[in-house]
């Protein structure tokens, strides 16, 4: 699709934005798999490679930036928000169930943010790579998680 076409369709480039995320869905942290910690591990790489696009960043800062002004954009943001708790919370329901949990783990919100706060920093902030490193202080940070014994 030529310049022109994208601009005769959303001549606002915040409709772009808006009706791009309506239609998108959230593909990040769905159906968990036990063993759960190496599951949010591939789920944190995957966002961290979406991050790592300048568009895919781009869309992040403006939906950020959008939802503090735009009432539907705002709506749709806290959508995609209680979407990533739920899946988040299913994570560590498996987690507990699995005993992979040493405590009692925070709010999944607190979760989430705890995981994808440092990424966003990181990539949005310092415009540097996300770390394998960084993806692993993020998931020891997050949750404690109950050591599983060497196999012998």
């Amino acid at each position: 699709m030529g310049r022109a076409t994208v601009y005769r369709h959303w001549p606002d480039p915040g409709q772009l934005l808006h009706d791009l995320i309506n239609e998108a869905e959230l593909p990040f942290f769905k159906d968990p798999m036990s063993p759960v910690r190496p599951w949010l591990r591939r789920e944190l790489q995957w966002v961290a490679r979406e991050l790592a696009s300048p568009a895919m960043a781009g869309v992040a800062v403006t939906l950020m930036h959008r939802a503090r002004w735009d009432h539907a954009t705002a709506e749709r943001r806290e959508h995609l928000m209680t979407l990533l708790t739920d899946r988040i919370s299913a994570a560590l329901d498996l987690a507990a169930a699995g005993g992979e949990l040493a405590d009692e783990p925070a709010e999944p919100a607190v979760v989430a943010a705890m995981l994808l706060g440092p990424m966003l920093f990181r990539r949005l902030m310092q415009d540097q790579p996300v770390s394998p490193e960084l993806i692993e202080q993020a998931l020891d940070s997050a949750v404690t998680w109950r050591e599983r014994p060497a196999a012998g």
